[in-house]
């Protein structure tokens, strides 16, 4: 068996829809971005506070129910399903784009992590706006590109 078709095997029965291509690409780099950016604010400012990027399926949970806003990211390969199948039931509810992109390991990477990660969340509170940020443009693209593919948004 090759590693496409290993890969596939792996792919959960929930992941819809899958980002690929393109969007892919830029969702990773927009992980990046927003990493780095949180990086560069906790150094100068000294403030702890200002995170933008939620990990894990228990934070994001919470995220999302305490009405923060912005873009969710599963991992495809989460097993047992049952762990993080009511995130995407939240993000529909709470009118949030969400996509499923790629292994946990490729999610703990791109926001420079050595550690897997099943869920990351891009998160702003209700006041705050993405606006006058480093990776705003890139930010509209993705959420452009996963409202054309996503079937229930």
């Amino acid at each position: 068996m090759s590693d496409q078709e290993n890969q596939i095997k792996s792919i959960s029965v929930i992941a819809d829809p899958i980002l690929e291509g393109k969007l892919l690409g830029r969702c990773l780099k927009l992980l990046r971005k927003v990493h780095e950016y949180e990086r560069e604010s906790k150094e100068q400012s000294g403030i702890k506070n200002k995170r933008f990027i939620r990990r894990g399926v228990h934070e994001v949970t919470k995220s999302i129910r305490k009405g923060q806003i912005g873009i969710v990211f599963l991992a495809c390969d989460i097993y047992p399903v049952d762990i993080a199948a009511h995130i995407p039931i939240l993000c529909e509810e709470k009118d949030i784009y969400y996509g499923y992109l790629g292994s946990k390991r490729t999610l703990g990477a791109a926001c420079k992590s050595k550690r897997p990660a099943s869920v990351l969340m891009i998160a702003f509170n209700k006041g705050q706006s993405v606006k006058d940020k480093p990776f705003e443009e890139l930010y509209h693209k993705v959420t452009s590109g996963i409202k054309k593919i996503h079937p229930y948004l």
